[in-house]
């Protein structure tokens, strides 16, 4: 049975992240660099074991299980059947207590309440249209309660433009992945080419490049009061030229 607010795949995101070589490819990501972020999170905001979190765009729950097994209340959400699987095997290997949902974030099932909504390493700014983008935003910041904070982590529009690697070959458990990125217009693109069983595959990562003041707009339009800019998960100060991330913290 479809998931709420799941459609057909048609959208680059609904089969790359079905696919088993996006955790492959993805698989330097572990636990140890996901703990960097939350220790800048929890030195940042003021939570309190038991806070109610919700993970936007979860994936395998790197975030979700780390916060769930320091006695935080979490919730993780994500489009992909094959992420929450890997999410939920490794609940049961470790014995975490968190929950999974799976669901669009442009249909989101839950009532305002949660101590921290985040989404984190990439996960906003998948859709073409820039008004789904920014709804999720405003729904986002709805969910939170008077007190809590909503986290975004993106990508540093300015800092990619000067930065970005055009080409490059990962290897992965004997698996060659060619990777090209460019910028079109005012998206980055990701192009993912390797050899699966004999045969080419190709799949494309396409997100959306926002400023600054993009973002701090429509949130404070949405109500935000208070909005700071991060530059990296240790808390340095956002700086357009030398931040590699872009991270909003609003409440």
């Amino acid at each position: 049975m479809k998931a709420p607010g799941v459609a057909l795949a048609t959208e680059w995101f609904e089969s790359w992240f079905e696919s088993e070589h996006y955790l492959n490819l993805y698989s330097h990501r572990d636990k140890n660099d996901a703990l960097q972020l939350i220790s800048f999170l929890k030195e940042t905001l003021s939570l309190e074991p038991g806070a109610r979190i919700l993970d936007l765009g979860c994936g395998p729950g790197r975030h979700s299980l780390i916060f769930s097994s320091e006695g935080f209340t979490v919730t993780g959400f994500d489009l992909s059947k094959r992420l929450l699987e890997a999410a939920t095997e490794t609940r049961t290997r470790e014995g975490v207590d968190v929950t999974l949902v799976r669901g669009d974030v442009r249909h989101l099932p839950f009532k305002a309440g949660f101590d921290l909504v985040m989404s984190v390493f990439t996960s906003w700014g998948y859709f073409e249209d820039d008004q789904e983008n920014f709804e999720v935003l405003r729904q986002a910041l709805k969910l939170t309660r008077e007190s809590g904070y909503f986290i975004l982590d993106l990508l540093n529009p300015d800092f990619l433009r000067e930065n970005i690697a055009p080409a490059d070959k990962v290897v992965r458990n004997d698996v060659t992945y060619r990777v090209k990125r460019q910028i079109t217009g005012n998206r980055v693109v990701k192009t993912i080419e390797f050899v699966d069983k004999g045969e080419l595959k190709s799949f494309q990562e396409s997100v959306r490049l926002y400023e600054p003041e993009d973002i701090t707009e429509v949130l404070e339009e949405a109500g935000a009061t208070k909005i700071s800019l991060y530059g990296d998960y240790k808390g340095g100060k956002f700086n357009r030229q030398s931040s590699p991330r872009l991270i909003c913290i609003a409440n």
